[in-house]
């Protein structure tokens, strides 16, 4: 059999156009290249792709490259030593249905490492960071927010002192986390939100949403659920696994800057799990319990946000555009959390069985 092609030689630079000749035993001869004689018994073919051209290896580490596949792929048949997995992978790529089942397998594996592994990764990981790394982010992103979308507070100076002494008594010491309260005007709507090193900011419009202290008491204490269990950095690790598996794999090493420069966005974008929202909720539920404060006050308050625009619009007595505005903003970002309804009916029957 003759193939056209080119001769790559090991020892050096070399290429050559040639012509190789192979007889039935296998052996090969260059036509120009004299003194050069191979077996393809004990040579390497590569694998095949498409219509790009294919290799042959032989057992010195040069080599012959070919765009004549039909022929490369008798000799292959003829002389390549191939292993059960080689073989089992020809098989496959040999019939559509094993193709067809291979790419639903790579699809499966692949949700199921997102839905359920991944999560795990990124909870081993984060419990295996020290707690200067919440620290070292959450000041980070503090800075950050504060330029956008946070601003100076409006709620008067007497009522943050207030709040803040209410909240004080709760604010437990838990494995190490220095608690700290905020008080921000958030421009997309009522909320609060933890920090990783254990900063909890509430937003204005959610204390003119709330009805009494037992709901804020009850956000604080579903805020200081996510920094117990480290949600932020957990969150932080998941969402941006693929983005650090890119720069590993390429190695660019100025993407380290880009990414930590991110972390205040990916914060504010960050939607929590139900499984994370669930765990906050139960500690929460705990804290209220042993702290003897109604759990309703959690469910009331979900259900407030829930219904945050139509409230927020009775009590300023409508606020003209602004209101409207408000609106579509908090719209937006309220449809990247877990759905409240179900929360609301998780946590009553929580409450309702007790929560150990």
């Amino acid at each position: 059999m003759i193939l056209n092609g080119r001769f790559f030689a090991g020892q050096s630079s070399q290429v050559v156009e040639t012509t190789c000749d192979t007889d039935d035993l296998g052996n090969v001869q260059f036509r120009h290249l004299p003194g050069q004689h191979f077996n393809l018994r004990d040579a390497h073919f590569s694998p095949a792709m498409g219509q790009h051209p294919r290799q042959i290896t032989f057992a010195d580490g040069s080599m012959f490259q070919s765009r004549d596949l039909a022929a490369l792929a008798q000799l292959e048949k003829q002389f390549a030593k191939k292993t059960g997995v080689m073989t089992l992978v020809d098989k496959i790529e040999s019939y559509w249905r094993w193709v067809l089942l291979s790419v639903v397998s790579l699809v499966v594996c692949t949700v199921l490492f997102f839905k359920f592994a991944l999560p795990a990764l990124s909870s081993l990981i984060a419990n295996q960071l020290p707690l200067t790394v919440d620290r070292q982010l959450g000041q980070q992103m503090q800075s950050s927010l504060d330029e956008w979308p946070l601003a100076a507070s409006e709620i008067p100076q007497d009522e943050q002192a207030r709040l803040s002494a209410l909240f004080a008594p709760y604010l437990q010491n838990d494995a190490g986390f220095e608690y700290k309260i905020l008080f921000r005007k958030f421009a997309l709507g009522p909320n609060a939100f933890a920090l990783p090193d254990g900063s909890i900011i509430f937003c204005d419009d959610l204390i003119h949403l709330a009805q009494n202290d037992e709901q804020l008491i009850a956000v604080l204490q579903h805020e200081m659920g996510h920094v117990q269990a480290r949600h932020s950095l957990r969150g932080i690790i998941q969402s941006s696994f693929v983005y650090w598996l890119l720069l590993i794999y390429s190695g660019d090493v100025s993407m380290v800057s880009e990414s930590v420069a991110a972390l205040p966005y990916m914060l504010m974008n960050l939607s929590y799990s139900r499984a994370m929202e669930t765990e906050a909720d139960e500690l929460a539920i705990r804290h209220l319990q042993a702290n003897g404060i109604a759990v309703h006050n959690l469910a009331d308050i979900l259900q407030r946000l829930e219904n945050a625009d139509e409230l927020l619009e009775e009590k300023e007595v409508k606020q003209t555009q602004q209101g409207d505005k408000t609106k579509s903003r908090w719209l937006d970002y309220i449809s990247t959390h877990p759905a409240t309804d179900e929360r609301i009916k998780h946590i009553q029957q929580l409450a309702a069985d007790g929560v150990k």
